[in-house]
């Protein structure tokens, strides 16, 4: 029976053959120098003449990036920042609890507003999706 070659065994022979940072100096600057030169240093030249003039890919908005900006002050604890980066509140309605109220008026009417699930995903709304559900059940009634 032919050997059995183990996917782990091809691969701690491929990190025992890559190269070691030489950490004895403890001279940080060293060794940021020397992981940077050539190939990292070349690929970011590379990079940025490649992009030229072009913005980023994804463009933030200026008020979310003063927004985080401020977050990643010393001031902002982890913890604060985490809160704030993950309320609901800061973040758009989901298209999904748009679709949901939208689809208990078409199925129950304007009554549906009314009931307790469907008035709890209106409250969860923000303006943007309150004005978006407004509109559509408007075109609703002109049907």
């Amino acid at each position: 029976m032919g050997m059995i070659i183990s996917p782990f065994s091809i691969f701690k022979s491929t990190i025992a053959d890559l190269p070691k940072a030489d950490l004895s100096s403890k001279n940080w600057e060293q060794i940021a120098a020397e992981a940077w030169n050539p190939g990292w240093k070349q690929a970011a030249l590379e990079y940025h003449h490649t992009r030229g003039n072009n913005v980023p890919i994804v463009q933030t908005p200026p008020e979310d990036l003063a927004r985080l900006r401020r977050l990643m002050s010393d001031g902002v604890s982890l913890e604060r920042a985490w809160a704030e980066l993950n309320d609901a509140r800061n973040r758009p309605t989901p298209g999904a609890t748009i679709e949901a109220v939208m689809h208990a008026v078409r199925e129950r009417g304007l009554a549906a507003l009314k009931e307790p699930m469907t008035a709890e995903r209106l409250e969860r709304c923000d303006a943007a999706a309150k004005t978006e559900i407004e509109r559509r059940i408007a075109d609703l009634q002109k049907d």
